[in-house]
């Protein structure tokens, strides 16, 4: 984790989310900012898209930052075998379905 995402997690963790955990044994660090529950899937997926229609932006499918995400984790160095690990992919043929790195920044790498 960078030191900018680890600044705001910390943040998050200590001003935020305290103020809507409602069930205290939670261990959660993502909660529904309604329920004080776990954070699914769908609740990230609306957050994202309530995000970019406030700032103007066209919706976008979510799972696509999956595929910027790993294509990221890998410029900057991670190895393959911990973000098939991270992915939860039983393959390390599958993680490299999913980033798209183009030829001249391999060759800039």
């Amino acid at each position: 984790m960078g030191i900018k995402a680890l600044c705001w997690t910390k943040k998050y963790t200590s001003e935020i989310r305290p103020k809507n955990i409602y069930n205290k044994t939670n261990q959660y660090v993502s909660i529904n900012y309604k329920t004080g529950e776990k954070l699914i899937v769908y609740g990230i997926s609306w957050a994202i898209q309530e995000t970019l229609g406030l700032s103007g932006v066209n919706p976008i499918k979510s799972y696509s930052l999956r595929s910027t995400a790993v294509s990221t984790l890998i410029l900057n160095g991670m190895n393959i075998a911990h973000i098939c690990k991270l992915l939860r992919h039983s393959n390390i043929r599958i993680t490299q379905i999913y980033f798209q790195i183009k030829v001249h920044q391999l060759k800039k790498e």
